[in-house]
């Protein structure tokens, strides 16, 4: 499980943008906290995006850098990392990726 989500704290307040998609849109988080469920597929970080066009997603990334992310109802996936700038991304499922800035 991951620990603490100082790390993911940092994420707060910051623009996501989504790289692969078509449109132009990007969101900011507006929450982040950490999830204590006994299934480890449950548990971990929670980071919540509400987008230009008024969606949110949910975003629960494991610590195994699996990720699981939640749009009106569809799950999608793959997972997170920290890249060498110390951006946090998300690689998704579908081709499109998520980067935190």
């Amino acid at each position: 499980m991951i620990k603490s989500n100082k790390n993911f704290q940092s994420i707060n307040g910051k623009k996501v943008i989504p790289y692969g998609r078509s449109g132009k849109f990007s969101g900011e988080v507006v929450k982040t906290r950490l999830q204590q469920k006994t299934s480890s597929q449950d548990r971990g970080v929670v980071a919540i995006i509400c987008w230009n066009d008024r969606i949110q997603s949910n975003v629960l990334f494991l610590e195994n850098s699996r990720v699981r992310v939640w749009t009106n109802k569809v799950e999608y996936g793959d997972k997170w990392y920290w890249d060498t700038e110390g951006y946090l991304r998300i690689k998704m499922d579908r081709g499109s990726q998520y980067i935190f800035n």
